[in-house]
């Protein structure tokens, strides 16, 4: 799961770039379940089913069965935890695997490499994987 705290910039008037990533990290859905579910204002079933849900129609909707999907869920919240979302998205294996790994991601995120947000802390699992 991907997680992004976010701050909303409505002097920039580029769509693109009018929510700014304030810190961002990888972690374990394990371990972050609770969290979402109270950054959701959901019920934990209701979360895990989402999940389910969104990762099972990544396998049904792939109408090639040689390609391996990994599905990805994406968490944004605002630093209060007032407004948020979880959002699925998938890539392939292989996609994912010709990718090479960029430290320096996070300036990749915003606007400018100069905003880079920072990481999460001690959840964030980015070298686990």
């Amino acid at each position: 799961m991907i997680i992004c705290k976010v701050e909303w910039v409505p002097e920039n008037k580029d769509p693109r770039f009018q929510f700014r990533i304030t810190r961002c990290g990888v972690v374990r859905i394990s371990e972050m379940a609770a969290r979402a579910e109270t950054v959701l204002n959901s019920e934990r079933d209701e979360t895990q089913a989402y999940i389910k849900t969104a990762v099972d129609a990544l396998e049904v909707g792939n109408p090639w069965e040689y390609v391996q999907m990994v599905p990805i869920l994406h968490m944004l919240h605002d630093e209060a935890g007032n407004n948020s979302s979880l959002r699925t998205s998938g890539v392939t294996l292989k996609g994912l695997r010709y990718i090479p790994y960029n430290a320096e991601w996070r300036k990749t995120i915003n606007q400018s490499g100069d905003d880079a947000p920072g990481a999460l802390g001690a959840h964030d699992h980015e070298h686990d994987f």
